[in-house]
This record gives C-alpha cells, sequence and structure tokens, in this order.
C-alpha cells in the first residue's frame, strides 16, 4: 500500500508506502517535478519499484525492519543458497563474513557502486597473505550476492563490472607449487603401508590415490556402491558427493578398482572396519565415516554409545597433515593425492581420453560423450597398467590390521628414498587429531626431524 503526493512548498512529488512492520514510511522526495509532463505516472513507478522491494523482503524475512543493507541482504542471501542445496554456501559466507562485510556491510544494498568495490579489491590486492585465486572467488561471491538481487528487484543494476585491470590476473602465489603439488611414488608407499599410520586413514589415502576419488566422493561412498561382480575388476561406482547426488561432474561414473586397492579395501571389510567402529560394517554404512564421538572418551569427544559422522574435508585435512608429520614428509594437500593417482596411471601407459572416463566421468565440452558407453574392460585395462603391488609394511609394529606381506619391489616405478626420521614411540601414540592443527603441530615442535623433498626441489625454509 502507497501514495503519490504534492507537499506544500515543495516543486517535486513525494510518496509514502508501509513498511514490513506495518507502519507508514516517512515522505520520500522521488525528484520528480511536480509540473513536469506525467510527472505521476513517472512518481508511481518509482512507488512500485519500492513496493516490488519491500515484497522481495518479505518473501525471505518477513520478520525483518529496518533499512536493507549489504549485511541484511547477504544473511538472507546465504540462508536461500542453503536451502537451494548449493554446495559451496558455508565458504561464500565465510568470504562475506570475513572480506566484504566489514567494510561494505553497513551500506544500502542499493548504494553500493563500482568504486566501492573497485576500492575493497585494491586492498584485498595490498594484502600479500590473501592469494589471487582467493581474491577472484570473493568477487565471484560478490557478484552472485548482486545478481540475485538484481533478480528480486532490489537493485536496478548489479555494481560488479570490474575488470581484469581491477582484479588482476588469478595465478598461483607461488610459481613452484604446481610442480611440488604430488607425492613421489615412494612417499605416497609409505603413507599406504606404514603401521604407524592408523588402517582407516591408510584407506582414505589408497582411495584418493588410487581410486583417483575426491573428498567429497569418498565421504558419500557405502559397502553398497562396491560392485565386485564385474570382471576383470570391481567396480567403485561414484553416485555422491558426500550426501549430495551425482559427483562434482554433475556425472555418475563407475571407477576400476586397483589390484591393490582391493586388497587393501577386502582387508578393511572384513576386519578393520569392525574393529575400528565396533561391529560388521552394513551395505548402507559409509566405508569411511570417523568418530564424532568415541565410545569411552571423557570430554565433548566422547561418550557412552559414541557417534559416527560423515567424513569431512576438514577431518580429512587434519588426518593427512598429522601422517606427514609422523613419517616425516613435507605438508601437503588431500587432493595432491587423487592427482597422484592420474599421475601413476598415466606415466605406466594409461592412455589420456579412456582414463578420463573412470577418474573425471563424460565430459561436459563433448556432447557425443552422452551417446558413448565406454567398455568396461577397456577401462579396466588403463587402470591394470600400473603394476604395483604392496611392499612388506613398515613402521613400529606387527600384525596390524592391513599390514600386508609382500616384499616385492615395484619394478614399474621410479624408486625415490623414502628416508624418514620417526616420531619417538610414545609422542606418535600419544597424537591427538581432535585437536586444533596447530596445538597438534605444537606437540612435535620440539622433535628434529630430517625432511623429505621431492628430486629437484629445494628444501622449505623452517
Amino acid at each position: 500500500m502507497g501514495s503519490v503526493f504534492v507537499r506544500k512548498g515543495y516543486k517535486n512529488l513525494y510518496i509514502k508506502f508501509k513498511k514490513l512492520d506495518g507502519t507508514w514510511s516517512p515522505p520520500k522526495n522521488t525528484g520528480v517535478p511536480k509540473d513536469e509532463p506525467g510527472a505521476e505516472e513517472k512518481a508511481r513507478k518509482i512507488l512500485k519499484k519500492v513496493q516490488a522491494s519491500i515484497g522481495a523482503i518479505s518473501d525471505s524475512d518477513a520478520d525483518a525492519t529496518g533499512p536493507l543493507t549489504v549485511s541484511r541482504y547477504a544473511d538472507l542471501w546465504i540462508e536461500k543458497r542453503r536451502r537451494l542445496g548449493i554446495a559451496d554456501a558455508t565458504n561464500e559466507e565465510s568470504r562475506l563474513r570475513i572480506h566484504v562485510l566489514p567494510h561494505l556491510g553497513h551500506l544500502l544494498l542499493d548504494d553500493v557502486r563500482p568504486r566501492h568495490l573497485a576500492k575493497l579489491v585494491q586492498d584485498i590486492r595490498a594484502n600479500s597473505k590473501i592469494a589471487s585465486k582467493t581474491r577472484h572467488n570473493i568477487y565471484s561471491s560478490i557478484a552472485a550476492l548482486y545478481r540475485d538481487a538484481e533478480i528480486d528487484g532490489l537493485v536496478e543494476r548489479t555494481p560488479c563490472i570490474l575488470t581484469k585491470h581491477q582484479l588482476g590476473e588469478a595465478r598461483d602465489k607461488d610459481p613452484n607449487f604446481r610442480d611440488q603439488a604430488i607425492f613421489q611414488s615412494g612417499e605416497f608407499l609409505t603413507l599406504l603401508t606404514d603401521l604407524r599410520i592408523p588402517f582407516e586413514r591408510r584407506i582414505r589415502y589408497a582411495l584418493a590415490g588410487l581410486g583417483c576419488l575426491r573428498i567429497g566422493e569418498i565421504a558419500g561412498l557405502r559397502w553398497r556402491f562396491l560392485d565386485e561382480s564385474k570382471p576383470p575388476l570391481a567396480a567403485i561406482k561414484i553416485r555422491f558427493t558426500y550426501q549430495k547426488p551425482c559427483p562434482q561432474n554433475k556425472r555418475a561414473r563407475d571407477m576400476p578398482v586397483h589390484k591393490l586397492l582391493a586388497e587393501m579395501l577386502s582387508e578393511w571389510r572384513s576386519h578393520g572396519w569392525a574393529e575400528t567402529f565396533g561391529r560388521p560394517p552394513t551395505p548402507d554404512d559409509f566405508v569411511l565415516p570417523y568418530w564424532k564421538k568415541r565410545p569411552g572418551r571423557r570430554g565433548r569427544h566422547g561418550g557412552s554409545t559414541g557417534e559416527m559422522k560423515m567424513l569431512t574435508k576438514n577431518a580429512m585435512w587434519k588426518g593427512l597433515q598429522a601422517d606427514l608429520l609422523l613419517v616425516g614428509f613435507r605438508p601437503r594437500r588431500a587432493y595432491d593425492l587423487r592427482r597422484t593417482g592420474i599421475s601413476l596411471y598415466r606415466n605406466a601407459g594409461a592412455i589420456r581420453d579412456v582414463l578420463a572416463w573412470a577418474t573425471h566421468g563424460r565430459s561436459k565440452e563433448m556432447t557425443i560423450d552422452d551417446y558413448t558407453n565406454m567398455d568396461w574392460q577397456t577401462l579396466c585395462a588403463e587402470i591394470a597398467k600400473l603394476k604395483i603391488v604392496r611392499p612388506a609394511a613398515s613402521g613400529a609394529g606387527s600384525g596390524s590390521a592391513g599390514g600386508g606381506a609382500e616384499s616385492h619391489r615395484n619394478e614399474s616405478l621410479p624408486q625415490e628414498s623414502t628416508e624418514e626420521t620417526a616420531l619417538p614411540g610414545a609422542m606418535a601414540d600419544q597424537l591427538d587429531l581432535d585437536l586444533p592443527l596447530d596445538l597438534l603441530l605444537a606437540t612435535c615442535q620440539n622433535h628434529k626431524r630430517k625432511r623429505v623433498e621431492a628430486p629437484g626441489v629445494e628444501p622449505r625454509k623452517s
């Protein structure tokens, strides 16, 4: 409800309207001279835009009152993104909360201009701790917010019109990063066989490396998706990313199970899973859950009954950093395991386009792939080209689950040194992965160990 009227002694037309709380707004100057031809029609168009904005807000935030600031709309926008099931909503919220709202949150949504965004990007570029890719992700989140605000009729035009001259190029902060973001074959085998690493986490690394699965695909993998009836190799049916159907490229796919991975999964299923979680697995159980609350443990991470939870990206990362520290290797990302696996298959002679069907699914660019089914025997042949077997188990202890007994030398792989300086046994036993990583690393800060670097890479400065 609203009206257009003339105020005595003023030259322009004014409007007033009912706000979300039911009260009338104070008179608003439209800027339209009352003597101008078609003045009332122009003023009514302005009134309709205001009322449309109020309606768009009330759809999501019926109880909200006050001006529509960037901060307030950001809360509504993130909530809407979560309802739509957009996986990146949490990351978008973090980008806005940390980098955008402290500078622009107090401004009215339709008062933000390109110059405000240019100044924000300039300040971010001046911060040497923020990588260029992060800078582009921040701007993408702002652009998506204003795109939806324009769709909702809350702004007449998006201010996100910056070009590469303001944003700068998206490039790695460290030019050597890509060359180092991989595990050498000796390091990779150590992560699969060192008995100081819990069997559960060795299975994670095998699925990420030999299975070439993304973290979300590992988290969403259930035992019923392991099909052992397809010769010559079993199949991992990748159908979920976390709890969301279909993997990252929106295409379900089947990944042949390498023989070494099949051995480890068989041992994990037969006794490792039950030893870790206290009962045999069912087809609907996750292959790799983790304890949110461990039975018999005191404090917030314990409980009388225990509680299993889906694997998270944070849990995967913290576990890998602890294990790399334990065996004396330099830090790397969990995603580098997948990169390592694909590299091993290609270096063993796997055909790129065929391997991609197993590791990435159908190509989104090639329409012909939608009309093609790759023969299973062909996919298995490419995976079988990697001749790698499990060496004798390394590390302290013997007879642990998944230790393995083979002592073959992997002739098809380059044999890098896996020399390591182990943490003291007592310290290794006391590592608590429920601690924040900085405290986890502080536990070992006085232990001097020798880092193992990739060939041709300068050692990291401590």
